[in-house]
C-alpha cells in the first residue's frame, strides 16, 4: 500500500498535479471496487454510480465518488517512470512484482512436486510485452527461461528432495540436461524438434499425438 501510494504520489508531481494526495483507505476502497467490477458487470464503468433501482450498487457509491475514483485511475502507479528501464518491457510492474515474489517465497516452497504449466489469458489491447511464440530449437525457449526462474528460488542442496513436471511448451533436450546435471527431478513431454535428435519413446505407435515424445 505505501510504495503504491508513493510511486502514485510521485507520477502526479511529475505531470504537475501537486495537491494530489491518497490514502490508504482510499486505495482500499479503489482496489475493492475494481474487483467487484470485475464480477458485478455493467455496461459502462459511471454506471456503478447511477442510483436507479434497476442498476444501483450502494458499496460502490457509498464508498467513493465517481471523480475521485477516476481520479485515483487516472494517476495511480507502481514505479517511477523518471527511472524508466526501457529494456524491460514489464518495468512499471517490475517493482510490485518483486514485492510479491520475496513475500510468496518467505515461508518456502510447500510441496514437493512442482508442476509448471501455462495459461491463456484474454486479451486484444496492445502492449510490447504481448507476444507470439514459435516452435524454434535455434534459441532458448521462453519455457526453459520460466523453469530457471521459477526453479531459481529453491536451493541448490535441496534439489533432490522435489519432483518437477511439465509439458512441451517448457521442455527441451538442453533444459532437460541442465536440470539433470543439477540433481533436479523432472518429468515432462517433449515436442520432436526440441529433441536433438535423442532416441525416444515414439508415441505416435501407441495412438498418441502426432510429433510428441516423452522424455
Amino acid at each position: 500500500m505505501d510504495t503504491i501510494i508513493e510511486q502514485s504520489e510521485i507520477y502526479t508531481c511529475q505531470h504537475n498535479k501537486i495537491n494530489f494526495l491518497l490514502t490508504k483507505e482510499e486505495l482500499k476502497s479503489f482496489i475493492g471496487i475494481l474487483l467487484l467490477s470485475g464480477y458485478h458487470k455493467l455496461s459502462h464503468e459511471n454506471m456503478y454510480w447511477v442510483q436507479a433501482p434497476d442498476v444501483s450498487v450502494p458499496l460502490v457509491f457509498k464508498s467513493m465518488s465517481r471523480n475521485r475514483f477516476q481520479e485515483i485511475k487516472r494517476f495511480i502507479h507502481l514505479n517511477d517512470n523518471s527511472k524508466l528501464d526501457r529494456n524491460d518491457k514489464m518495468y512499471k510492474l517490475r517493482l510490485y512484482f518483486e514485492m510479491l515474489k520475496k513475500e510468496f517465497g518467505k515461508f518456502g516452497v510447500f510441496s514437493s512436486e512442482l508442476s509448471i504449466d501455462e495459461m491463456m489469458v484474454r486479451y486484444y489491447g496492445k502492449h510490447s510485452a504481448k507476444m507470439f511464440l514459435t516452435i524454434d530449437n535455434k534459441q532458448e525457449p521462453l519455457g526453459a527461461r520460466v523453469i530457471n526462474e521459477l526453479t531459481s528460488m529453491i536451493p541448490e542442496s535441496e534439489y533432490l528432495n522435489y519432483k518437477l513436471f511439465f509439458d512441451n511448451l517448457f521442455n527441451s533436450d538442453d533444459t532437460q540436461i541442465t536440470l539433470g546435471t543439477s540433481k533436479m527431478n523432472v518429468t515432462g513431454t517433449i515436442r520432436e524438434v526440441r529433441t536433438n535428435a535423442c532416441p525416444l519413446i515414439d508415441l505416435e505407435k501407441n495412438g498418441k499425438r502426432k510429433g510428441m515424445r516423452i522424455l
